[in-house]
């Protein structure tokens, strides 16, 4: 690896988890700040480890150049996109079809060639970009839909390490999967993994009512086999650190911000709500 990018004395061991996702990572240019990206950043600094997914940036061809950055302890690897595969991978197949259909709504899904395309192409590149970077004790742990054939295609080049998968939306029940073409190439890219988890228990068995009836999976004592492949399956829902968003309301800029708020009601009932702006 290059100098500079595998930090383990934050753990005082050799093997270190290194965490795939899309979403450009805490402490990138775009400052991302979602439920997945905060959960990476606490756990990495907890942890430490390496992170790489997309920078959330477009190059006009793609290269494979890897940015290296450390912010608030975390190490980010990032590469650029060509505008196609933006187009095709994540915001075509990712959340015009994958994001839909996994919340219910095959109504508003769109199935085309390309965007399927796209997301294979785009999950191939991560692989040979990635590949050169994992060392024989990391566990690579791939984080979202964003990324379902990315153990598939790491498995590919060679890698046998142990490789971990966890879904950060909804498994959609068994009826409602069949209505994507190629949903069984899907699933069986997952039984590249060692161990996938999942929010609930719930999205747990459609996952395994999918693998038992449409493809002949076993599934035993949380692990599913098919042909020569077996993966334990566990739902472990996502948390936050919760210690530092509690230390956070004790800070100065807190008590400040809280102070402001009191003073702009001015009597008044206030009601404070954070939402999303889409139909999930």
């Amino acid at each position: 690896a290059e100098d500079g990018i595998r930090d383990t004395s934050v753990t005082g061991v050799q093997t270190c988890a290194l965490p795939i996702c899309v979403s450009a990572p805490s402490g990138s240019t775009s400052g991302a700040q979602g439920g997945l990206a905060v959960a990476m950043a606490a756990a990495l600094r907890a942890r430490g480890g390496l992170w790489f997914g997309w920078s959330g940036e477009q190059t006009a061809e793609f290269s494979g150049h890897i940015n290296f950055q450390r912010h608030d302890g975390v190490t980010t690897a990032t590469v650029d996109l060509e505008e196609q595969d933006v187009q095709e991978y994540y915001d075509g197949y990712a959340n015009r079809t994958l994001w839909p259909l996994f919340h219910y709504r095959i109504d508003l899904a769109e199935y085309e060639r390309e965007f399927a395309g796209g997301y294979q192409r785009t999950n191939q590149r991560f692989a040979d970009t990635v590949r050169p970077l994992i060392e024989p004790d990391d566990v690579v742990w791939i984080q979202d839909y964003h990324m379902f054939p990315l153990g598939a295609e790491l498995r590919a080049r060679g890698c046998d390490n142990r490789i971990g998968f966890f879904l950060h939306i909804p498994w959609p029940p068994r009826r409602l999967l069949a209505t994507l073409p190629n949903a069984r190439d899907l699933v069986e890219a997952l039984f590249a993994y060692d161990l996938i988890g999942f929010h609930t228990e719930e999205w747990l068995e459609s996952f395994c009512d999918y693998a038992r009836q449409d493809m002949g999976a076993v599934i035993e004592d949380g692990v599913a086999r098919l042909g020569d492949r077996s993966v334990e399956l566990i739902a472990c829902p996502i948390g936050i650190d919760a210690s530092a968003f509690a230390d956070m309301s004790k800070s100065v800029n807190a008590r400040l911000a809280y102070r402001r708020m009191r003073d702009s009601a001015d009597g008044r009932d206030m009601i404070v709500g954070v939402d999303r702006l889409d139909y999930s």
